[in-house]
């Protein structure tokens, strides 16, 4: 007999059931009202208005972000955005307010109570972003009590006024309730969302056409960008929004270095150190800037720059382009820097410097000049375009390089970085001057030139590349894994060890850091997979450490290779 009911009749009958309660517990608010009460829900009404929320909701949004509080940051977000939506969506396009003969009011707000919503999210948002930093138990609880009364007051105040009805507030609460259930618990699934639109759009949107033109030139258009974006705080907070991750599972203290994440910008892109201040924002957890040259060091001619879209990687002839150290030294001394920065310094490219001397007080003038700045140093020893190839590879000239350089060095770390082409006799050899000389650790590795190593070259799919310029990104990545293996079981992981080479997702990065990697580094990934590549690295680093029962990036290292 029910089933012959039409469904607009039984819809008025629910109608009518809850105007019926909304009335009878309207009666009964009645009966408590007096004029000093509602001047005191007048004021808590206006105190506690939409516009006073949601105005609450972006000053916690915005001090989530300038604390870095990424996940809550989102949580926030997404809460507070899906809450107002669900509410305008009720209110406007389904429950289309009530039949007018059944208004209680005359002008009836319709269901549900997007101020009620508004203010329970906030609230109880603002418990639990801030929860943690409160350590006392009492006021842990203090804080939840204080928040629960406001929302509440926020709330009884609209029915004390008959502002709004008993249901319209009710129904503000379980949408509030809602949302927060997904909030609280899918902020890891919105960023992964949101790095995936943002990889998708870029892979087959912007890529595409920036690829049209030559790698240089949009290289030089990134550089540029990034020091437009880092010299703001409103445009630093926007890329912090977008791009940013951080999870305490990925930080690590190294030689005495804070290291919010292991993934850093490779030396060869920021050149001169421009882009410091934004990629913190992107998401980095350091800077490797230059390499720095004694002298201003104009490069190899044009073109020099050539990409390997098969192969995922790319040719590099630049041959040390830099400002030179004066220059750059000058610039940086009195900056401060919110993340690590090392400064990777290499000898001028010049007829001059080929000669193993005058390459020595070419090294040791970059050195002095910039040893003051950021956090630790490198002695790039592996660039494969320079005058002179690679003349401090070898024992006795690597000798004579570092016992000059370790005159002049203070407390910070110094490392090498090396090349991916040396023969284990060779490594070995590295491996015993730098210990005599206390090298802490070594970048493994720099691009590859050798053409004649046909296990890398099968990785070349193009033809006819140019037969000059060093190779990075995928058919380098084997060559730096080996080269970590080795470096990390020789020195029976007392060598700090940077991985470079061939990271394009997190995977990648995981197998160096079992390998025996400590940090890692990456350009050519990020130019092929997109700017969000570096969250997506950490986030997806610390759910394969969760799969493996671990708790801290630095368990990890070498965990593939005791």
């Amino acid at each position: 007999m029910h089933a012959n009911i039409p469904h607009a009749i039984i819809k008025l009958m629910i109608l009518q059931s809850i105007l019926n309660l909304d009335q009878s517990l309207l009666a009964k608010i009645e009966l408590l009202q007096t004029d000093f009460f509602v001047g005191i829900f007048k004021v808590i009404t206006n105190v506690g208005s939409s516009t006073v929320i949601i105005s609450f909701t972006i000053l916690l949004l915005i001090f989530l972000l300038a604390k870095k509080e990424i996940q809550k940051f989102y949580t926030v977000a997404f809460t507070a955005l899906g809450g107002a939506l669900t509410v305008i969506l009720l209110k406007y396009s389904v429950m289309r307010g009530r039949p007018d003969n059944m208004l209680i009011f005359e002008d009836d707000p319709a269901f549900p109570s997007g101020h009620t919503a508004n203010s329970f999210v906030f609230f109880m948002l603002l418990f639990f972003t801030l929860k943690d930093k409160i350590k006392n138990k009492f006021l842990k609880y203090l804080f939840f009590f204080g928040c629960f009364l406001s929302t509440s007051l926020i709330s009884f105040s609209r029915l004390y006024l008959h502002v709004h009805n008993p249901s319209d507030v009710v129904a503000g609460i379980m949408v509030a309730i809602f949302w927060l259930i997904i909030g609280l618990n899918l902020s890891e699934q919105f960023i992964s969302l949101k790095n995936a639109v943002i990889k998708f759009s870029y892979k087959y949107i912007l890529k595409p056409i920036l690829f049209l033109f030559d790698a240089e030139l949009i290289h030089d258009l990134f550089v540029t960008m990034g020091k437009i974006l880092g010299s703001n705080f409103v445009t630093r907070f926007f890329t912090r929004a977008i791009f940013y991750y951080k999870n305490k599972m990925l930080e690590q203290k190294i030689l005495g270095i804070k290291f919010e994440n292991p993934v850093g910008l490779a030396a060869g892109f920021d050149k001169n150190i421009h882009m410091y201040k934004i990629l913190p924002e992107v998401g980095f957890g350091y800077e490797e800037g230059g390499s720095i040259t004694g002298e201003k060091c104009e490069g190899n001619p044009k073109p020099r720059l050539w990409r390997l879209k098969k192969s995922q990687g790319i040719v590099v002839y630049y041959g040390l382009s830099n400002k030179g150290a004066d220059e750059i030294s000058n610039r940086l001394k009195k900056e401060k820097f919110s993340f690590p920065l090392g400064i990777s310094v290499a000898k001028t490219n010049c007829e001059r410097t080929a000669i193993s001397q005058e390459g020595i007080k070419d090294y040791v003038k970059g050195f002095n000049l910039t040893k003051d700045i950021g956090s630790y140093m490198i002695i790039n020893i592996s660039c494969p375009n320079a005058h002179g190839g690679q003349p401090f590879t070898d024992a006795e000239s690597l000798d004579k390089l570092l016992k000059e350089i370790v005159k002049n060095r203070n407390s910070k770390p110094i490392f090498l970085k090396i090349p991916p082409d040396l023969k284990k006799s060779e490594i070995d050899d590295v491996l015993e001057v730098s210990k005599k000389h206390k090298i802490d650790g070594f970048v493994c590795t720099n691009l590859t030139k050798d053409r004649t190593n046909q296990k890398m070259m099968s990785k070349v799919y193009e033809k006819n590349i140019v037969n000059y310029g060093g190779i990075s990104g995928k058919p380098v990545e084997d060559l730096s894994n080996e080269t970590i293996k080795y470096i990390y079981k020789k020195t029976q992981g007392k060598a700090l060890i940077v991985g470079v080479g061939g990271i394009f997702n997190a995977q990648d990065a995981y197998t160096k850091i079992r390998l025996g990697a400590s940090l890692l580094q990456l350009i050519t990934g990020m130019i092929f997979e997109g700017p969000q590549l570096i969250g997506e690295i950490n986030q997806g680093l610390t759910k394969l450490l969760k799969k493996d029962g671990l708790t801290n990036i630095s368990q990890a290292v070498g965990i593939d290779n005791k």
